[in-house]
């Protein structure tokens, strides 16, 4: 799993996540498009995108769904108290 830098204009850029087969993560796809949409500094695109690949890593690591995490579904938080210790630091 790699974050990756895209340009998409000479002075615009964006992040994505991509996973083993190198495709993009969808969910983190998308709530970066949104960070981009409300103009949230290029910056803090950065700092989450890469904050959100470490929790995709420490999912996987964990052998924990992203579905089961979604609103509406049963999920018990204690599987991810480690990784809220751990904090996102680059």
């Amino acid at each position: 799993m790699t974050a990756q830098k895209i340009k998409l204009s000479f002075c615009d850029v964006t992040w994505l996540v991509l996973d083993d087969n190198h495709l993009p993560i969808k969910p983190i796809t998308e709530f970066v498009r949104y960070l981009n949409n409300v103009d949230k500094s290029p910056c803090t695109v950065k700092s989450y995108t890469y904050c959100l690949k470490l929790f995709w890593d420490y999912l996987a690591d964990k052998q924990l769904n992203w579905g089961s995490l979604q609103e509406g579904t049963e999920f018990y938080i204690e599987p991810l108290q480690p990784f809220t210790r751990l904090g996102c630091s680059q």
